[in-house]
């Protein structure tokens, strides 16, 4: 491959107190596989799923932190009876019809809740998704919420959500939510062109910035950095992908004392 034919460009992406780097090889002319090859290629629907992983990560990462919930809004047996009389359903046998009036209940159940914290001037941000998916298993499962929000938002999510149990847990004390990004994305059976999660406008995003490189080699972290995971280095076309945690600025100036370690929160978001 040669230098004259393209360029390596390295795409940064900072998303709270986590950083991403990936290096690609960008050639002068790209030739287009037809979209009825790429959207029958396991591989790219592999790529697909890590790519949507990584982009509700670096949303997460953004904008939510230890002690924010995540919320999982059921169905009772009463309530899904009342969501599959919506669409003349019986039991979960038309799942999409029934997904998609699950999904309409969410947006309403959102909508309520935005218009509540407005009056009590609350702050309210979200990202939200419909699984029909047993998370261990796989199978087929009755509809369900995930939804991820501020902690204060709790008592309201009781009083709106009309269908059945609200349960939460607080998010970890941890510096990167891809764990949680991974179980998400994979409960939801993604139809053509339909979106794996819904999130608030008022959401921050990750800062992004690219460059030009002349350096073919692997990617490395920077001194004192925690690397998170290092990707598939490819020798002939020179990609590669690293994720780390930088050591934190105070670490910096320590001399011979040992500091304790800093938690390194949002705030590289815009």
């Amino acid at each position: 491959m040669s230098e004259g034919q393209g360029k390596w460009m390295i795409r940064k992406y900072e998303s709270g107190g986590v950083i991403e780097k990936s290096k690609f090889w960008v050639p002068e002319q790209t030739k287009r596989r037809s979209p009825k090859m790429a959207a029958s290629s396991n591989r790219k629907r592999d790529e697909n799923e890590r790519e949507a992983i990584k982009q509700l990560a670096r949303l997460v990462n953004c904008n939510f932190h230890h002690g924010d919930l995540w919320l999982t809004l059921g169905y009772s047996d009463k309530g899904f009876k009342a969501l599959c009389e919506k669409v003349n359903a019986d039991g979960i046998a038309d799942l999409d019809d029934i997904k998609k009036v699950a999904d309409k209940e969410l947006e309403l159940f959102l909508r309520r809740m935005r218009r509540e914290a407005q009056i009590l001037g609350i702050e309210f941000k979200y990202i939200a998704l419909t699984s029909n998916m047993d998370g261990k298993t796989g199978e087929i499962a009755r509809p369900h919420h995930h939804i991820i929000m501020p902690r204060a938002s709790y008592e309201l999510c009781i009083k709106h959500w009309h269908y059945g149990n609200v349960d939460y847990q607080l998010l970890r004390d941890q510096d990167d939510y891809t764990p949680l990004a991974t179980y998400l994305v994979k409960q939801v059976r993604r139809a053509a062109n339909e979106s794996r999660w819904k999130p608030s406008r008022n959401l921050k995003k990750p800062v992004i910035t690219e460059e030009v490189t002349h350096n073919k080699g692997i990617l490395h972290a920077p001194a004192g950095a925690r690397v998170l995971d290092s990707g598939h280095y490819d020798e002939e076309s020179g990609n590669h992908y690293i994720r780390y945690i930088p050591r934190p600025k105070a670490e910096k100036h320590g001399g011979h004392h040992d500091l304790p370690r800093l938690k390194v929160t949002s705030g590289t978001c815009v």
